[in-house]
């Protein structure tokens, strides 16, 4: 074959080539120029068609080796460092990419492909500024370039202009007029308008023009998640994933309405595989936060929250949600600052203002804290949780009136709010109106962080139960549980035969307790029983008013042999016996004023003639060492395993002198003697304005007379209690 001939074969064989990609057949395009490049090696035209080719039919690989062979005969290709950076933007080489269309640019400032890859890398990158800049270029090039008036409208969009980028949707579906893109962007802008329905619309158009744009079906699901339909947006999502399974962002969308359905544990599967794919996209961090917060998994929340600030490190709600996990852990300075800083960047963040109003109250700063939910509800008027917030606080200032109003209107602006009806039933309670408030006690069940029981027979109504089967189950503290164990014996008494579901330490205890057929061990088998109770849910059940309370004391009994035992332990101790406590339960709602600073406490230990022994477990045991400055505490609390193992020391004490904790319902169940400081709002079963209790008639109340004054409790206390030794001494002596 002469040269001539050759050559017109090769062209031949390049024409055919171009021919097929024109013809939209990169697969029969690829054979004639691999025979050409064969013959032709250096040919970098038919190197780039086949780069073309391979990109076409998504083998990258292959195409970015054939971009990089021209490359290394042509530098400065455009159409091969356009392309090439069109691989290593769709692979994640985000900074190579951009390496290329700058190249591109130096070289040709108007290449309109260049200058479009690189503005929509720039915008998803965050650059706005210089992604505006490089697609008004086009604009100046291009004026009707559908793609790039789209991008600048998602650039408006991230700028806070919504109505442009709108006018700039509608421009590019004026060229185009079926265009999914602007269509399912400009539905994006009106659902972050809080308009999803009419989103929801747009989204539908964009899929009835292309039903594989899987971004719509995802934005349609987040429509749907706006308008409550949960079953529906998972569908979208579905449908998304079946499209694109890489899809991460429609992972997250999926685990966010599961999360909402409360099907935690699928939720924390997809949300998973969107961080597996993506593991450093904010949003799937922000929201796996959320639900580890919610699952009680506080540091695995935390630790999600500042990955998610890694990315984005000025994001306010995440700073928010960052506070709000330590503020679960009682880190409360740290949760100000965090809230602080939320609010630096979105001074109008209505739900930042109330966080920190919360985290102020923690704090004692009521005063504070009223400020903050008073900001929160200028900015948001029908902020119904601040509104309850606010509420608590006024609660906590013995504000009742007030706080009544409040959580009112709360329960107004969202009917099914738990914790205003929860919240307002205790105001009712606290007055002893129990026919008002046992009602909304009952909405505890569906507040957010509330135990669940894992019970599903049908709670006990009050129907007649003629014998059937009831298990009553114990649900928030010890000290709950103690003070309603006296309910089991009117239960058997109204027919039912009882068996009480209750944790180990209180097994022994709850032995001795009236109107117990049978006592099993929380997590342990037992029988299904008809029917099922918890404790708290009894004195609704039986309509108890103040003069119809169970007031029969004791109810429980420390078991002979230990008091026996104890006994033993304790001879040779002097004085007039009193048994402490300073610290109730950390993770209750009022401990921030129920619990009291050892080194106040410390100062009751300076009465003389006094024997004090330690009955505080767990949270504050480490503190005994403050109290030992002001006097001896014995401490046998490694020996207290149980609360038979307590009741039975408590029987040789002359006194239990204790803040609001189990160790005061102990005492009051067995009838012993004690004396219990309570804060200026207490808990509701204390009620107000008195210093006994009918829940307890052995129980003496030691108020706060002001928010936070304990300084005159310990006053007062130690008064009384130097003047009850003196009187123990006279009565040994006649």
């Amino acid at each position: 074959m002469t040269r001539i001939d050759q050559l017109s074969d090769a062209l031949g064989l390049a024409a055919l080539g171009e021919a097929r990609l024109h013809q939209g057949r990169p697969d029969l395009a690829i054979p004639p120029l691999r025979t050409l490049l064969e013959r032709f090696p250096e040919d970098t035209a038919a190197r780039f068609n086949l780069g073309l080719a391979y990109h076409q039919l998504n083998a990258m690989e292959q195409a970015a080796e054939c971009y990089l062979e021209v490359l290394k005969r042509k530098p400065e290709d455009p159409g091969s460092l356009t392309n090439l950076g069109a691989i290593h933007q769709q692979q994640g080489r985000m900074e190579e990419a951009m390496a290329c269309y700058r190249r591109v640019l130096q070289q040709k400032p108007d290449a309109i492909n260049a200058l479009c890859n690189l503005g929509a890398l720039l915008l998803e990158r965050g650059a706005l500024a210089e992604a505006g800049e490089r697609l008004r270029h086009v604009l100046t090039l291009l004026p009707d370039h559908p793609e790039v008036l789209c991008n600048l409208g998602h650039l408006l969009r991230k700028q806070g202009q919504p109505a442009e980028a709108i006018e700039h949707f509608k421009k590019a579906l004026t060229v185009r007029p079926d265009m999914p893109q602007a269509l399912s962007s400009w539905g994006v802008v009106l659902l972050e308008q809080g308009r999803p329905e009419e989103a929801s619309v747009l989204f539908r158009r964009a899929l009835t023009v292309n039903p594989n744009f899987y971004e719509a079906h995802s934005h349609l699901g987040n429509a749907c998640q706006e308008l409550g339909r949960f079953e529906e947006a998972i569908a979208c999502y579905q449908r998304a994933c079946a499209i694109q399974p890489r899809y991460h962002e429609a992972l997250a969308n999926m685990g966010v309405a599961l999360h909402k359905l409360g099907r935690l544990d699928e939720a924390f599967t997809f949300l998973s595989q969107s961080l597996e794919l993506s593991p450093n996209h904010s949003e799937s961090l922000i929201n796996m936060g959320v639900l580890l917060q919610k699952q009680g998994n506080i540091e695995g929340a935390i630790t999600c929250y500042r990955r998610a600030l890694h990315v984005r490190p000025d994001h306010p709600e995440t700073l928010s949600n960052l506070g709000n996990a330590c503020q679960d852990l009682k880190r409360l300075d740290e949760a100000v600052s965090l809230y602080e800083q939320a609010l630096h960047l979105k001074p109008d963040y209505a739900e930042a203002w109330s966080n920190l109003g919360n985290a102020r109250r923690l704090q004692g700063r009521l005063d504070l804290a009223m400020a903050c939910y008073h900001k929160a509800l200028a900015l948001k008027p029908d902020y119904f949780a601040a509104h309850s917030n606010l509420g608590v606080a006024l609660m906590e200032l013995g504000r009742f009136d007030e706080a009544l109003a409040s959580f009112q209107t709360a329960r107004r602006l969202q009917p099914d709010f738990a914790d205003a009806w929860f919240n307002e039933s205790l105001v009712w309670l606290l007055r002893g109106a129990f026919k008002e408030g046992w009602p909304g006690y009952e909405w505890r069940w569906r507040m957010a962080g509330f135990g669940r029981h894992a019970h599903d027979q049908p709670q006990w109504d009050g129907t007649p139960l003629a014998g059937q089967s009831i298990l009553l189950h114990c649900e928030q503290g010890f000290g709950d549980s103690i003070q309603f164990i006296r309910y089991a014996s009117l239960v058997q008494a109204a027919g039912g035969r009882v068996t009480v579901e209750m944790p180990r330490s209180l097994a022994r205890l709850f032995k001795t307790a009236q109107g117990i057929d049978q006592w099993v061990i929380q997590g342990e088998p037992m029988e299904r029983c008809r029917w099922q109770i918890p404790l708290q849910s009894l004195p609704h059940v039986f309509g108890t008013h103040l003069d119809s309370i169970p007031g029969s004391v004791p109810y429980l009994a420390a078991e002979p042999e230990l008091v026996t035992e104890w006994g033993r332990r304790l001879d040779g101790l002097d004085g007039f016996k009193v048994g402490i406590a300073w610290r109730g339960n950390p993770g209750h709602r009022n401990d921030h004023n129920r619990s009291m600073d050892p080194r106040l406490f410390a100062r009751m230990l300076e009465v003389s003639g006094c024997c004090f022994i330690n009955l505080q477990k767990g949270a504050g045991r480490d503190e005994l060492d403050l109290l030992a400055v002001h006097g001896p505490v014995h401490d046998f609390s490694d020996d207290l395993t149980d609360f038979a193992q307590t009741a039975a020391l408590m029987a040789h004490l002359d006194l239990v002198l204790a803040v609001d904790t189990s160790i005061v319902h102990l005492a009051g169940g067995l009838g012993f003697s004690a004396w219990v400081l309570l804060p200026f709002s207490p808990d509701w079963r204390w009620l107000l304005d008195r210093d006994d209790t009918p829940w307890y008639p052995g129980l003496r109340l030691w108020r706060q007379p002001a928010h936070g004054d304990w300084e005159t409790v310990v006053v007062r206390v130690a008064q009384r209690l130097s003047q009850r030794v003196i009187e123990k001494k006279m009565e040994a002596g006649g």
